[in-house]
């Protein structure tokens, strides 16, 4: 019995992962444009995000060098974990995320997808913590990499970095978060 378990238990995992790369992009009837299978995005957030008493938060910002984290107390705010920033409202964080680029602090991660204003611009400093707006900006990066590079974990992880080293690790931890996802979504232990 433990055997069949463990056999069983394997080839739902294969066929999980058959699923998700088989329909990683899915067609929009109305047009000739793809998008992405949700279960990316929310993995994506479930690596990046913030959890604080177990639920994500949208208003934070993530400092990401040394010399920054010392400036960033410099001007008064404080780390929630030597990294964090948590501003609490949409308005304090554009505030405090204007004060940060005043002062020249730009390697930062923000928002729900931790996304770094170095590389990605949004139109006003405000849709960095605003959910919706934030996951569209998500997937269009990610299927320009799947454009770019095929349908393959490569692309997915170059969210993160497209870095051999950074890319490969974040593969891992992409993987073993969307199979707890996927877990959890569909009953199976």
């Amino acid at each position: 019995n433990i055997i069949i378990y463990r056999l069983t238990k394997k080839l739902f995992k294969y066929v999980l992962i058959l699923l998700f790369l088989g329909n990683i992009l899915y067609a929009n009837d109305n047009k000739e444009e793809y998008r992405l299978d949700p279960i990316i995005i929310d993995t994506i957030k479930e690596v990046e995000g913030y959890k604080i008493n177990g639920v994500f938060d949208e208003y934070i910002i993530s400092i990401n060098t040394k010399k920054d984290k010392k400036r960033v107390k410099e001007l008064g705010f404080k780390l929630v974990n030597n990294r964090v920033l948590k501003c609490f409202t949409e308005k304090y964080c554009v505030y405090t995320l204007n004060e940060l680029i005043k002062n020249k602090i730009t390697n930062l991660d923000i928002g729900s997808y931790q996304l770094n204003y170095t590389y990605y611009k949004m139109e006003n400093l405000k849709d960095y913590f605003i959910e919706k707006k934030t996951r569209v900006l998500v997937e269009n990066i990610i299927i320009g990499r799947i454009n770019k590079y095929g349908y393959n974990w490569y692309a997915i992880a170059g969210y993160h970095n497209l870095k051999k080293k950074y890319n490969e690790k974040y593969q891992k931890i992409f993987k073993s978060k969307m199979e707890k996802l996927m877990k959890e979504r569909t009953g199976w232990q």
